[in-house]
């Protein structure tokens, strides 16, 4: 898992992202790591799908990689996603839609109470920079928990 973008990983794509750096994604095992409750909660909160209608916002020819892709495939999708940010956006909800200036604007007059995706934080932030580093280097502090399920 990336405790920084809130998204589960496969093995191969796991590696990966460790390459690119903490700076970018910060990599915890879902079973060998011990995990302390904030991550937990913005795991939660953010998970696979909200994160790729951020990641993935402006990936208008629905570029993607197979589970059988290969490494430099793998590695080429991953840093164009996470590093360049090339298709990061944000996302509006059905019946809004986005303005020069970032905001959004209702389209659809006969739901006016069509909603705003709640922002996910900027791209590579932490959960709380203070919890992820306080966190990061004890393991074995008590208040930590094994992250459930993925």
């Amino acid at each position: 898992a990336s405790i920084n973008l809130g998204i589960f990983l496969c093995l191969d794509c796991a590696g990966i992202h460790r390459s690119l750096g903490t700076h970018i994604s910060k990599v915890r095992s879902v079973t060998m790591d011990k995990w302390c409750p904030d991550w937990v909660q913005f795991m939660t909160a953010v998970g696979n799908y909200r994160a790729n209608l951020y990641w993935e916002c402006n990936n208008k020819f629905g570029d993607k990689i197979s589970h059988r892709a290969s490494g430099r495939e793998r590695l080429n999708f991953i840093r164009t996603k996470y590093e360049e940010k090339k298709w990061y956006g944000i996302p509006v909800a059905p019946g809004q839609k986005q303005t020069a200036n970032n905001s959004t604007t209702n389209t659809n007059s006969t739901n006016a109470s069509a909603t705003k995706i709640t922002p996910l934080p900027p791209p590579t932030s932490s959960v709380s920079p203070s919890s992820v580093s306080n966190h990061a280097h004890q393991p074995n502090q008590h208040h930590h928990h094994h992250a459930v399920g993925a």
